[in-house]
Formats: structure tokens, sequence, C-alpha cells
């Protein structure tokens, strides 16, 4: 804002009366305290281009001037002189008070004669009119700019904003608004406008006509935030938007009007879309995951509670071997593998059923409404039926098969967790009976499952609180019947009456891997026990045998741990027989070769267990470094009725003797069975006849009965023969 100034500069224009202008006192030299210069012009083109070039203080002009080019006057003085204010100069008498407040509200801001331009009171007036333009004129700019502000602001709102009035004129809308073509439905001020293509959230639902938020807001109501989807019949695809409205009242809550406020989401819709589809779905196969099988498991869960007639099933399944595919082609294949495995198992099922992978190589099933649990059998069959054919991945043909669980909704179920659990059960279920299977759970199923879990959890406090005890069961020379040896056994007690079976818990541990701990403690407590016989019974030759599982097999230090408990134990590596099944060596043969080599290296003898009983014996014996064979019991218990198995016991005896290899007859139960392996030439023998496994006392008390060889030879140095009579035997 100007304060007062020493001289003010003025623009005159004038009508062609230059008398006027000369009679003034001003224009004749009077000065009365402000030295005012000032600059006159009878031509409006002249004026105009003063304005563009010279600043000034007020713009004077005569009524004639004003009336004639009012409009142009002010457009210049808007644009080029703004902080002038426009002052209109007449003789006294000539302008009537309705001609000045008429040039007043047409943009004049002052009027004044030419006799008081040269009087002390005319320059006040002057000076005041300058003052009072420059205050108006910052306050109006302050409010031009706001409002500019608030237009910008307002255009640039991602929102779309519509106002209308209380008669529901449209007042106000911003660009985005404009830019929405189907604007025009959110801001239908009654319902009987047309609203055809809007719907609720769902893209199908029409949306109420009563509803439209802005009449809505028109008749005093708010509309909190509300989804919507917007489609025009010349629109590809339609719009997501979020709307709300708000009515405009006064402060006596009359109706002003009322405003709807939108935004397009489509965007953030598909956004969303896709992260939910992400979540739910799985990302190789696109078919559902986990979360989304169990969640509409346990919606059908639920309608079944509600009604009991409409049956279900859930079928798991599980490839056979699929970790081959992955090991042997690497993981690209599997992945191709299993995108096909998902999409013939799609055509397999019905529109209604589910499918979802839950992760590896496990796909799990919803029938529904099935006409009776049966059918869920049928759907299985006709599952095995797709995987008959060979799948053709790249240029690698796979023959894939599966084992499927099968969990109907015969037995109540109250949640869906259970059901899962139970079609896993039956899973693995069928993968025990051989694989390429189904199997219906069962109740027995899920109790014996429940005994491994229990079992499982005992057996790790058993290895903690060394639970485990170990029989020995002898194994004697049938030519001289002198003890031998003896095979560790191990024996668990979970309580004193509750003995569990090692063919209940072996397998178990074999399964969950605590078989290692379990051998290491059994090898480490057979040879405690063996160098406390050897220095008890020194006059006899005692040698122990002890079990090594598939896994004991693998490990990569298991020589480096029995070498360091023999010697720890001060033992003669050639005392020690482990003991080793077919179905461990066919595990990883290349591995069980080199593990045997480096054990046969240290004079450690190897025994081949249940000998007779796989599909591959006789190439084992060329390809594993074999020191003893051991008849199984199967052959031993049924020769003395079927000639035929005594021929192969026969057989195995006389390839032992060629071979050079130790023989021991397992499962000895009779003296008939005893007879004729002696007589075959058979020279160690186990079984109940002679003694079941016990405890180290017994075993003690046994050898304390012998009388001690004259001179004790290994199993490799006695020669056959010996007493030629049959010992009275009485089972131990």
């Amino acid at each position: 804002m100007d304060s007062p100034r020493s001289e003010r500069h003025l623009l005159f224009l004038l009508a062609q009366e230059e008398e006027r202008l000369q009679t003034s006192p001003f224009i004749q030299g009077q000065r009365i305290g402000t030295t005012i210069r000032y600059t006159w012009t009878y031509s409006l083109e002249e004026w105009c281009r003063y304005t563009q070039q010279i600043r000034f203080d007020a713009l004077l002009l005569d009524a004639f001037s004003w009336e004639r080019n009012k409009d142009e006057l002010l457009q210049h003085q808007e644009v080029h002189q703004p902080q002038a204010p426009i002052l209109l100069c007449e003789q006294e008498g000539m302008l009537s008070e309705e001609h000045l407040n008429l040039s007043i509200l047409q943009g004049v801001h002052e009027a004044l004669t030419w006799e008081q331009l040269g009087t002390q009171q005319g320059i006040r007036l002057l000076e005041r009119t300058i003052f009072r333009h420059h205050r108006q004129r910052g306050s109006w700019n302050e409010e031009r700019r706001r409002l500019r502000l608030l237009e910008h602001v307002f255009d640039n709102l991602e929102e779309g904003v519509i106002v209308r009035d209380a008669d529901g004129s449209l007042c106000l809308q911003n660009m985005a608004a404009t830019q929405l073509r189907s604007s025009h439905m959110l801001a239908a001020p009654t319902p009987t406008h047309t609203i055809s293509g809007l719907f609720l959230h769902d893209q199908k639902t029409p949306f109420p006509a009563n509803d439209l938020p802005m009449h809505k807001a028109l008749t005093g109501e708010s509309v909190a935030t509300t989804a919507l989807f917007v489609k025009e019949e010349a629109e590809e695809a339609g719009r997501h938007l979020r709307v709300k409205a708000t009515p405009i009242q006064d402060y006596a809550g009359n109706s002003l009007g009322g405003v709807v406020s939108f935004r397009d989401v489509t965007e953030e819709e598909a956004t969303q879309h896709k992260l939910l589809h992400d979540a739910t779905h799985d990302g190789l196969t696109q078919l559902p995951n986990r979360t989304l099988f169990m969640d509409r498991l346990e919606h059908r869960v639920s309608q079944h509670r509600r009604d009991e007639d409409t049956h279900f099933a859930v079928l798991l399944l599980d490839l056979d071997r699929f970790k081959n595919v992955n090991d042997s082609l690497g993981h690209t294949y599997g992945d191709l593998l299993l995108s096909m495995v998902a999409k013939r198992l799609q055509r397999c099922l019905r529109a209604e059923d589910t499918i979802a992978r839950l992760g590896g190589d496990e796909f799990v099933l919803l029938l529904h409404r099935l006409q009776v649990p049966e059918d869920a059998i049928v759907a299985a069959q006709r599952i095995r039926a797709q995987f008959e054919v060979p799948f053709q991945v790249r240029e690698q043909t796979l023959s894939v098969s599966t084992s499927i669980g099968i969990v109907t909704s015969e037995q109540a179920y109250t949640n869906s967790f259970d059901l899962l659990r139970n079609a896993d059960i039956a899973m693995y279920e069928a993968k025990n009976l051989g694989k390429d299977c189904f199997s219906v759970f069962t109740c027995s199923m899920h109790k014996r499952i429940r005994r491994m879990v229990h079992l499982e959890h005992a057996m790790r406090f058993a290895i903690e609180n060394e639970e485990f005890t170990l029989h020995f069961q002898p194994i004697y020379d049938i030519q001289t019947l002198q003890i031998r040896g003896f095979e560790s056994l191990i024996r668990w007690f979970e309580t004193p009456q509750n003995p569990i079976s090692p063919g209940e818990f072996i397998p178990l541990a074999e399964n969950n891997g605590l078989i290692a701990p379990i051998g290491r403690w059994v090898f480490e407590n057979s040879c405690k026990q063996l160098r406390s016989l050897q220095s008890d019974f020194p006059h006899h030759s005692l040698m122990m045998s002890i079990n090594l599982s598939a896994r004991q097999l693998a490990q990569p230090d298991l020589v480096d741990y029995v070498m360091e408990s023999i010697h720890r134990n001060d033992l003669s590596p050639e005392d020690i027989h482990l003991e080793i099944t077919e179905t461990a060596l066919t595990r990883a043969p290349e591995a069980a070769v080199d593990a045997l080599n480096q054990l046969r290296r240290h004079n450690i003898n190897v025994s081949l267990d249940d000998f007779g009983t796989g599909y591959s014996s006789l190439n084992y014996l060329r390809l594993f470094p074999i020191d003893t064979i051991k008849v199984d019991r199967s052959f031993v218990q049924s020769m003395t009725q079927d000639n035929q198995q005594e021929a192969i016991v026969r057989t195995i005896v006389e390839l032992a003797a060629k071979l050079e290899l130790n023989i021991v007859a397992e499962g000895v139960e009779t003296t008939e069975q005893y007879q004729k392996l002696r007589s075959m030439g058979v020279r160690y023998a186990q079984g109940f006849l002679f003694s079941r496994a016990v405890p180290c006392t017994q075993l003690r008390h046994l050898l304390t009965l012998e009388t001690p060889p004259s001179q004790p030879k290994g199993p490799r140095q006695v020669e056959l023969g010996g007493k030629k009579q049959t010992p009275h035997l009485t089972p131990v």
C-alpha cells in the first residue's frame, strides 16, 4: 500500500474542450501541499499508449470520455495501471448524484470538480482515493489470489466434485468430474433421472434409484463412502468408483444445495484383486492354494452340519517319486510336470468342485454334492486313469503315478483341519500299500497315527533319558554246542509293564531319523558289553553281531564312529559283525559299497541279514564285501514240512561253502530243524531252541554253564565236524 508521496503523476483524458482545462486553477499552476505532475491527452489511442509506458498514480477522465470509452478504459486500467484509481472530473453542477452513483457501480472510484483540483480539499480527496484504492486493491488481490488458488486446487483434485444448489441446478464441477463420462448419473438430482449403467460393487445389481448420492444430499442426508460400478453402453469396460455425498446447509439447517465427490478406483480394484488372487492361488498352476481351499472346505463342512443328506469328499493326492524328476531333470521340468498334472486333474472334476495345490507335489480335491460317499472312489479311479497316459514334458516322456487318500463326509466332522489331516493319513496309507493306489480313511488309521505320534515323542524322551536296554540272543556253534557270539537287540520299556515291540518302534525311528542316535547308542553299548564279557570269560572266543540300518549306512562318519567305539572299548575289529539287510543295500548301493569296503579294510565282518527274501541276493554277494550269510527264519521254519524249502536252504549252504562264506541259520525252534541244519554242515545258528534274546545277566549265566573250549577258534578257522551225537536241547 502506497503512503502519501511528495509528487503525484496524473493522466487526463479529455474531450475536445480545452477551455475547461484552462480555467482550472490546478492547470494554471497553483500548488497546494503536494507537487502534482500531470499528463493530458484528447486521444484515446494516445491515452492507451501512455498507460502502457508510464506508471501513473491516478487516471482522470471527464464524463463524456468515460461514457464513450468505459469498457476499453477499464480493460487498460486493469491490465496496465491496476494501482491507479479512476476519477471523474467535471465542472461543478454538471454531474448528477444518480449519474455519479451509476459511474461508481461501473468502475469509477471517485468524482471531483475541476475547481477542487487546485485546492487543498481536492488534493486531500485525491490522496484519500489513491490510498483507499491501494488498500482495497490489496484486499481484492489477496481474495483473488485465494480464489485462484482454490480454483487450482479444485480443478486438480483426483476426486471428482459436483455441486448443485437447492433447486438442483449445477453450480460447480471440477476437471475430474468433467472427464468422467458417467458423472451425470452420480450427480442426478432426482430419482427420475436415468441411471442405466450404474451398479453396486458386484457389477451385477442395479443401483437403487432412491439412493442416488446427489438426491440424498439435496434431501439433507449424508452418504458415507460407497463402492459403485459404472458402465455405459459405449464403454468396453466399466469403472469402479468410491462415492460420498454431503448436504450444504446454512446455520439454521436450511438446504443450500449438495456436493458429491467420487474417485475412480478401477486400478486400485485391479491391484487389490491381483493381490487377493496371488494370496489365495498357487503361482505355478494358478489353482487355489491351501488358504482358499481351507476356506471353501470350512464352508462346506458348515453346510453339511445343516444338511447331512448331502455328501462330499476330500481327495488328497501326492505324486509318487516326484523327487526323482527334480533330481534327474531339474526343477524346470518338475514345474512343467506339475502344471500339466494340474490341467489333467481339472478335466476330472465338475465345475462346482474345487482343486487346489497345497505345495510341492501335493494336490487336494473337494467334491461337492455326491449322491453316495462311494462316488469318491469312482472319482479316484477316474483320476488314476488320467495318470495312465504318460506326460510329454518337452522332449521327455514321463510316466507318473499318484497315491490318493480319501475322506468322505460319512463321519461327523466339526472342522476342516480334521478332514485334511485324515485325508493325509489315508494318502500315506496308500503309499505304504505300494503307491499308485488309493486308500479310504478309517478310524483305525487315525489311532495308528496317534500311536506313532505318541511313540515318536516318547522315543525322543527315551533317548535323552536312556530308557532303552539291550538284550542278546546267543549264536551257537551247532557242531560243538558252544556259544560263539551274540546278536545285540534293542529293547524299550516305556514302563516296566509296557514293553514296546522293536517291530513297532524301529520302522518309526527309520522314518523320522531317530535311528541315527539310537544306532550309535546300540553300537557303543554293545561294544561295552562285549568287552565286559570277553574280560570275564577269557577262554571263550566271543563276537558281537550288531544291526546296521539304511540311514546309518548312509552316514558319512559311519566308519569313524565305528572305529572310535571299537578302540575306545579295546576290542578287536574281527570281533564285530555288522548285519545289513538287503533293503538297506538297495536304497543307496554305491554309498553302501563304499562304506562296506572301508569297514572291511578295518577287518570288520559284514553279514547279509534275511538272505533269500529279496530279489537280488545273489547279485549282492558279488557286489558287496560280504563275510556271512544269515538264512532267513522263514526258510528254516518251513524246511521240515516243505521239501522245496529244504532244497533252498541246502542250496544256500552249498553256495556259501563254495564262496567261502560263513553261514548262520536264524529262527531255529525245533530239534528237527537243528538236526537237519547240522546234517547240512551249517556251523552257526540262533533261535528259541537255544535261547531267546536275554539281558546280559542271563547271558552271563549261560556262559557260566558252558565248559570253555580248550582251543578257541574264529568262525572261519573252525573246521566242519565235531561231536557225532544229537544233544538234548531245552529252549531257554
